[in-house]
């Protein structure tokens, strides 16, 4: 390759914003010929991870801890710039960084709580990974504990806190407050309209402190509400919560009006993905199936006689079988069709649904999916 006059970090960083991993992968091999960063690991083991190379992308990282080991063993100047010479607290969050990317929650769970307590103050991304695991590892409770501890600091705190990250507390609070939700609302009935939380803020951390309660899901749903006020407007998540929200308080044209600015935002990021690669584009396609989900469960509640519960009921397991039989995804699935009135069989039948079994290197089984529905080890 000749020198073209631009950085190799710059046309990596461009091939990867055009989804050009391939390209992007050997342009940032070549910047870890030139100049050895964390930066550069990180983006390799990102890079490898969107091209499905899981053994490539723990060879980088085994490669770098080879490289920290070494810089800390060197007692000189020089070993300034590697991995391991910013201290201990930076080397925890970058090994914390490099294990979520690999997809290892656990490991990087662990390795978040070991950053954050030895963080300095107003210092937010080992509790956001924190958070980030929790979802991952489909952990409702503590996930909602952690969002609260930064929601719940007042105006003040959430003030100096930068947009991006009251959108992620925001996003991720608002789906684990939805997801508890859904578990204990049984009614399936559409709930009344209640009136404005006052002062809007929401609950103290300390109202559910030792673990959530099984009967709390109004105050979820008001949870719920209060984070999705807060979530990034324009945003495809905000637009599904916000048709979750009018399906359950009956809000039928409103809740359509959603699920369509919904499916027109997830257009224009599916669209480009899915021509380069659909497994990379998997993700969106399961929160299409959720909008479709939603878009039936709609249909059912205005015209009962054209999309009866029975089919839903028929459909939802079938439809599901074929999906990646991963966690992940089923987490994302599951939880929707709850929404639905109940039928005169239970929609959420257990032992409807087939069984996934688990891939190597995926989170543990959910315990809140249904017994039938827990990955076989």
């Amino acid at each position: 390759d000749k020198p073209i006059g631009i950085a190799w970090r710059t046309l990596g960083h461009l091939a990867q914003r055009c989804n050009a991993y391939a390209k992007a992968l050997h342009y940032v091999e070549i910047e870890l010929d030139v100049s050895y960063t964390p930066k550069t690991i990180e983006a390799l083991i990102s890079i490898n991870t969107q091209l499905s190379h899981a053994e490539a992308a723990k060879g980088v990282l085994e490669y770098a801890r080879q490289q920290e080991n070494a810089a800390g063993a060197k007692d000189s100047p020089s070993a300034s710039p590697r991995v391991g010479a910013a201290g201990s607290v930076a080397s925890a969050a970058l090994q914390a960084k490099w294990q979520e990317q690999l997809g290892d929650w656990t490991a990087a769970l662990q390795a978040y709580e070991k950053a954050e307590k030895e963080a300095h103050p107003g210092e937010w991304e080992a509790h956001l990974g924190r958070m980030r695991c929790h979802a991952a590892l489909d952990e409702w409770e503590p996930l909602l504990e952690l969002a609260l501890e930064v929601t719940d600091r007042g105006p003040t705190i959430a003030a100096t806190l930068s947009p991006e990250i009251r959108w992620e507390v925001s996003s991720l609070g608002a789906s684990a407050s939805l997801h508890l939700a859904l578990r204990t609302d049984h009614s399936g009935q559409p709930a009344r309209s209640k009136p404005g939380l006052v002062g809007g803020s929401l609950p103290a951390s300390g109202k559910f402190g030792g673990g959530l309660p099984a009967d709390v899901d109004e105050d979820m749903w008001d949870v719920t509400e209060q984070y999705v006020a807060m979530m990034r407007p324009g945003a495809v998540q905000e637009a599904k919560m916000r048709a979750v929200l009018h399906l359950r308080r009956d809000e039928l044209p409103a809740a359509r009006t959603h699920i369509e600015r919904a499916m027109r935002l997830l257009d224009a990021e599916l669209t480009p993905l899915v021509g380069e690669s659909y497994q990379r584009a998997y993700g969106l396609m399961v929160s299409l199936q959720q909008l479709a989900e939603l878009e039936e469960i709609l249909e059912n509640r205005m015209s009962p006689a054209t999309l009866p519960t029975s089919r839903l009921v028929a459909l939802w397991p079938s439809r599901l079988g074929g999906c990646a039989r991963g966690v992940d995804v089923w987490t994302e699935l599951l939880p929707f069709p709850r929404l639905a009135p109940p039928p005169t069989q239970p929609a959420a039948n257990p032992s409807a649904f087939p069984a996934p079994p688990q891939k190597a290197g995926t989170p543990p089984a959910a315990p809140h999916l249904p017994p039938r529905c827990r990955p076989t080890q």
